[in-house]
C-alpha cells in the first residue's frame, strides 16, 4: 500500500495550539461586545458568533485529533477516515485504506472525536446537514502549494449562509463579500484529486487556516477549515 507519511506536523503542535487559542479569545471578544447591546440585532449577532466560535473549536478537535493519530499511530494522510455510523449513504466517507479503527477520526480507538453536525442557525439549507471533508483542491499559503493532486489539502467544509459566512470573515479581518472560487469536491475516501483551475488562491485568503468563500459554480457560501497542509 502506498502511504505518505507526515514529517511535518510534530513541530507545529504547538503553533496549531496558539493559532486556535488566539482566535477563540477573539471571537469570544466579539461575542461579550455584541452582548453588551441590547436591541434585537445584537442577539441574533451574539448567536452567530457562537455559533461560529462551536465550528472553529469543532475543526480544531479534528485538527489534533489527526496530528495525534499521525505522531501515535503513524497514520498516514491517505489513510486518514472521516466515516461514521451517521453518515448517509453508510459509505460516504469510508476509506478502504484505513483498514483498523486507529484510523478513523470518529472512532475512540482513532481519533476519538465525538461526530456532531453544524449547528442550526448557520445553514443555508435543510438539505446541507453535515460537516463536509475534502481533498480535493490546495490552498494558497499551505503546504507546498502547486497545480496536481499532491498538493491538495485537506479540509472541513460546511455549507453555510451568505449572513453566516459574511460575519465569520468580517470577524476575522477577510474579505466582505466572500472571495470567489472555483472550488468545490467530492467527499474525502482517501485519494487526493485535483482538477485544473480547482483551488483556493485568493491573495486575501492566502495562509488563512479558517475562511469563508463563494464556489463559483454554485454560488453557494463555505466555511472552510485547513485541517492538514500538504
Amino acid at each position: 500500500m502506498c502511504m505518505k507519511f507526515f514529517d511535518h506536523q510534530k513541530g507545529n503542535v504547538l503553533v496549531f495550539i496558539l493559532v486556535a487559542t488566539g482566535l477563540f479569545a477573539f471571537l469570544t471578544f466579539a461575542i461579550m461586545r455584541s452582548g453588551s447591546d441590547s436591541n434585537t440585532s445584537s442577539v441574533s449577532k451574539r448567536e452567530m458568533d457562537m455559533a461560529l466560535h462551536e465550528m472553529i473549536r469543532y475543526g480544531s478537535a479534528i485538527e489534533s485529533a489527526i496530528d495525534q493519530m499521525v505522531m501515535t499511530n503513524g497514520v498516514a494522510d491517505n489513510e486518514i477516515s472521516f466515516e461514521s455510523a451517521n453518515d448517509s449513504p453508510a459509505t460516504k466517507f469510508q476509506n478502504t485504506n484505513c483498514i483498523t479503527d486507529i484510523c478513523k477520526v470518529f472512532d475512540i480507538s482513532g481519533g476519538g472525536v465525538t461526530w456532531r453536525t453544524p449547528p442550526e442557525i448557520v445553514k443555508d439549507s435543510a438539505s446541507f446537514t453535515d460537516y463536509l471533508f475534502r481533498g480535493t483542491f490546495p490552498v494558497l499559503g499551505h503546504g507546498s502549494y502547486g497545480t496536481d493532486a499532491s498538493n491538495s489539502e485537506l479540509l472541513m467544509a460546511v455549507h453555510i449562509s451568505q449572513e453566516a459566512c459574511e460575519h465569520l470573515n468580517d470577524t476575522l479581518g477577510l474579505p466582505i463579500p466572500a472571495p470567489s472560487q472555483d472550488a468545490i469536491g467530492g467527499d474525502f475516501t482517501g485519494t487526493y484529486s485535483f482538477t485544473a483551475g480547482n483551488f483556493i488562491d485568493d491573495t486575501d485568503l492566502e495562509g488563512e487556516k479558517i475562511f469563508c468563500y463563494q464556489d463559483t459554480s454554485t454560488s453557494r457560501h463555505y466555511f472552510t477549515y485547513v485541517l492538514l497542509a500538504r
